[in-house]
């Protein structure tokens, strides 16, 4: 709770210079995000669609791993082969991945990740579960964590078990 720490903001990968973010760890911010590489279009957000290793996007990465930082990653998980995530996370494996929102995925498709790659942490935020995401590949009741009731769902529970310091 005393403690506070700054990240580097990327608005928008096709613009950002890498050598601000670069300036920006060295003067001290704390990691670097939410980075939007593909993003639904949501509430007043427009989609952006960078794929995950795009080059600016692995040069973020490689700063982010020189300075010992993490990177926040927003990536909507989609139906199509997760081929360029996989290739981001393997070319660093010295570099904190969080993958913001969960990818709005549901856990089965983030057991693998977790599974294969030590260097990817989970953040739970934003996870709607009032209204389905038209544009996401999954219905409301896969999108949302909670049962009915207000209970977890068991999928989620035992993701949350299996890899407790993840998310």
């Amino acid at each position: 709770p005393d403690e506070f720490v700054a990240f580097y903001f990327v608005q928008d990968v096709g613009t950002v210079d890498t050598d601000d973010v670069d300036d920006a760890l060295a003067k001290g911010a704390g990691g670097i995000g939410e980075v939007s590489g593909r993003h639904f279009a949501a509430g007043s957000s427009e989609a952006t669609e960078y794929p995950a290793d795009h080059p600016k996007l692995m040069k973020i990465y490689e700063l982010a791993g020189e300075h010992g930082v993490p990177v926040n990653l927003h990536h909507d998980y989609d139906d199509t082969p997760t081929g360029e995530l996989d290739a981001a996370l393997s070319a660093y494996p010295g570099t904190v991945f969080v993958w913001a929102h969960a990818g709005d995925t549901i856990p089965e498709n983030l057991a693998q990740f977790l599974e294969d790659y030590d260097n990817l942490f989970i953040d739970l935020s934003c996870r709607n579960d009032l209204e389905p995401f038209a544009t996401r590949p999954f219905p409301l009741e896969d999108q949302r964590m909670n049962e009915e009731d207000g209970t977890i769902q068991q999928r989620w529970y035992d993701i949350l078990e299996a890899y407790p310091d993840r998310f």
